[in-house]
């Protein structure tokens, strides 16, 4: 069983009021336009890079060998990825005073599906020997396409992809359609797989960690195609 000290639970609520905070300042702009916008675009960095110290100091905490600890280093590669996303995000708006999309920091945000990916995907394999397997697996697959096909008729088809150049390069193109569909393929399909999986353990305290992996990445998936869904259809 796993003992969650107290430490954690402080360093976690950190990075949960750091998260809120900067959702507050973007909503409620108290620093004025500009001012606001500094401290989001930097904020955001710092606060996604102490999520991934924080990620990392879980997965160090395992002893190397350990199934859990490759998932937990994936993941706090994925985060970090998300950090440098938005440094380099950041630059280009407060600094630069520009805003370039698609740009660099594309790069690091499409590679953390990938980890993050990864890391979900290990640990459901390191579960999967307690229980069947298989039919939360072909659920997920459902799940994950009708979520898709959703994603193409509400958002892909109707906005993005009859877009023509005067709204997006063909580069922009590529990256709009991508960040909904790795959404679903490579987070929601997946993180419902994981839910299923973890379901089987009750209230052991030994998935709690992926628990709540499982809600911030379902949270992403869902937040991401929600916001390119209200940019596109105003």
């Amino acid at each position: 069983m796993i003992k969650v000290s107290a430490r954690s639970w402080v360093l976690f609520g950190i990075a949960m009021l750091g998260a809120l905070a900067m959702g507050l300042v973007g909503w409620l702009r108290p620093f004025g336009e500009a001012g606001s916008l500094v401290v989001v675009d930097w904020g955001s960095a710092v606060v996604n890079a102490f999520c991934a110290a924080l990620v990392f100091s879980v997965a160090f905490g395992f002893k190397p060998g350990e199934a859990v600890r490759l998932p937990w280093m994936l993941m706090g590669i994925a985060v970090a990825m998300n950090a440098v996303g938005d440094a380099i995000y950041a630059y280009y708006e407060v600094v630069l005073k520009v805003d370039a999309y698609p740009s660099i920091a594309d790069v690091p945000y499409v590679a953390e599906y990938g980890f993050l990916f990864a890391a979900i995907m290990l640990t459901t394999r390191a579960y999967r020997g307690f229980f069947d397997w298989r039919a939360p697996l072909v659920k997920a697959v459902a799940a994950a396409l009708v979520v898709l096909a959703g994603v193409y008729l509400l958002l892909l088809r109707p906005y993005i992809l009859p877009a023509g150049p005067d709204e997006l390069t063909m580069m922009g193109k590529i990256v709009s359609t991508a960040y909904p569909v790795l959404d679903v393929v490579l987070v929601f399909g997946p993180v419902v797989y994981l839910a299923m999986l973890m379901s089987n353990f009750g209230k052991a305290l030994v998935v709690w960690p992926w628990r709540m992996v499982a809600i911030g990445a379902l949270v992403l998936a869902v937040t991401d195609s929600w916001y390119s869904y209200a940019d596109w259809a105003g």
